[in-house]
């Protein structure tokens, strides 16, 4: 037996049959020469260096593919996204991040989308709104141009009801302009407000007076019920701002409820706020017309006459001032067949 490791013997060794009559009866192993064993140790090194060689190649090329698909997938949806934004900046509002199957660029999509509606429908609005401002701004510089034109004619002598019909034009295009005004300044957060503690049954018994007053002008009955409302409730607002919601709410109450009908006005506190209800008789609005009462210059009957629908700013001043006051208002149908505005106010503020 050769003696060395045992492990290298297929190496350093050669194994030679021993054949007697055709017969394999033993092994001889001699050793090998030396610069076969040199040649062998060549061959595996150079097998093993190849190999490794090649696994390295092909795990870099599929590191490197790998790295070019993820970075497409992370990349794309930065592309979309910059893209739309871009469009949005330059006034292209129906710009929009296509569908993207990637879970977390999802949010960031979503809300660019979200942007993308917002501004579409404020580039609506405001177009809607300066077509609306127009219209209402015509009507009475158109009547005014007339009477002016047919005084200068002959047509129409400076009498005394022309002089009262420009009147009440001007006087219509001067509290649009105000309203409109006030809007602007709502809209950009200037409206002041001088708050202080005001108790709600005397401020609403005040009121109750001129409601009254101007009501039974109309064959209108006015009913104030008080009856669930504390004596010492205080609210802290501003009350010349509530008057003129009140102001607004029974201007809208007269132009529009049937000579005979009712006003009443309801006052309780539930959830620690006030709750005021105000209710007119016939006629109702359409039920689709509710969620819209409180849009800017938004009519029922669609008429664009301000002798017979106002300037329908009424209720939109109504809602700016109660948000300002961190309060909600509302419009549904009435029980007693007109319609109902709710307001709600905080009675403490936190």
């Amino acid at each position: 037996m050769l003696r060395g490791d045992p492990k290298h013997e297929r190496i350093t060794s050669v194994e030679v049959p021993i054949i007697v009559r055709g017969e394999v009866v033993g092994l001889l192993k001699r050793p090998r020469p030396l610069h076969e064993i040199q040649k062998i140790k060549f061959s595996v090194w150079s097998t093993a260096t190849e190999t490794l060689v090649w696994g390295l190649l092909i795990a870099l090329a599929f590191s490197l593919l790998s790295a070019y698909v993820v970075s497409k997938n992370l990349t794309r949806p930065l592309i979309h996204i910059s893209t739309t934004l871009r469009n949005l900046a330059s006034g292209h509002f129906d710009a929009r991040v296509p569908v993207i199957n990637n879970v977390a660029y999802q949010p960031i999509c979503d809300d660019v989308n979200f942007l993308g509606r917002a501004l579409e429908e404020s580039k609506e609005t405001r177009q809607r709104w300066i077509s609306d401002i127009s219209h209402e701004l015509r009507t009475p510089v158109s009547i005014l141009n007339a009477e002016i034109e047919s005084a200068e004619a002959g047509i129409q002598g400076s009498s005394e009801d022309m002089l009262k019909s420009m009147r009440e034009e001007v006087v219509q295009l001067n509290q649009l302009i105000n309203d409109l005004k006030m809007l602007s300044h709502s809209d950009l957060g200037g409206l002041n407000f001088e708050r202080s503690e005001l108790k709600v049954d005397q401020f609403l018994a005040l009121l109750a007076d001129k409601i009254r007053n101007a009501a039974s002008k109309r064959n209108l009955n006015f009913e104030l019920s008080l009856a669930a409302l504390p004596s010492n409730v205080t609210l802290f607002a501003d009350e010349n701002r509530l008057r003129q919601v009140f102001d607004n709410l029974l201007q809208n109450s007269l132009r529009y409820t049937d000579s005979g009908g009712m006003i009443r006005l309801t006052a309780t506190i539930a959830d620690n706020r006030l709750q005021i209800l105000w209710e007119d008789s016939d006629p109702s609005v359409p039920d689709e017309s509710l969620p819209m009462l409180f849009e800017r210059l938004y009519r029922v009957e669609g008429s664009r006459s301000r002798a017979t629908g106002g300037s329908g700013l009424g209720l939109s001043i109504c809602k700016s001032i109660i948000d300002a006051e961190e309060g909600e208002i509302t419009a549904a149908h009435s029980e007693l067949g007109g319609l109902a505005i709710g307001i709600m106010l905080p009675l403490e503020r936190v």
